[in-house]
């Protein structure tokens, strides 16, 4: 084993992928894959186009809408009956959602921004100096 300068480890990277915030009323029902799920149906005006793009079943996605509902007795979603869709076609159906959540989903972003750079101003603080990169190759540096 390679020596090591005393009160440093060496590392090839360091991976910080900032807080992991989920809500909570009787059972976890909000959270980051939710936050990105409602975020895409805003986007696209579908549900079946955000579950396209996140590889998730529809099925599956009434699963959590009706949790997110169930736990904050509030709709998440409108139907539109006529719409035109991000790629610019138009249809029948569609999914606009309410007020309330689109607050929720915004308030949820800026404060997992807030906290992602405070996860990291931490790191910084804390492992600077403690934790360094590897020598290309995977050598430690010299102590």
């Amino acid at each position: 084993m390679a020596e090591r300068a005393k009160n440093k480890f060496y590392v090839k990277r360091a991976v910080i992928h900032g807080a992991k915030i989920w809500f909570a009323a009787e059972n976890k029902f909000f959270g980051p894959g939710a936050a990105r799920f409602l975020a895409l149906v805003e986007k696209m005006g579908t549900i079946n186009e955000a579950c396209d793009e996140m590889k998730l079943s529809y099925n599956k996605a009434r699963k959590i809408v009706r949790t997110m509902e169930r736990e904050l007795g509030s709709k998440v979603f409108t139907i539109n009956r006529s719409y035109e869709n991000w790629k610019g076609s138009t249809g029948t159906g569609g999914a606009i959602m309410t007020d309330e959540w689109k607050e929720l989903v915004r308030r949820y972003e800026a404060m997992k921004a807030e906290c992602d750079a405070f996860v990291k101003e931490s790191y910084d603080r804390n492992f600077d100096g403690f934790l360094e990169p590897r020598v290309p190759g995977g050598g430690v540096p010299p102590a």
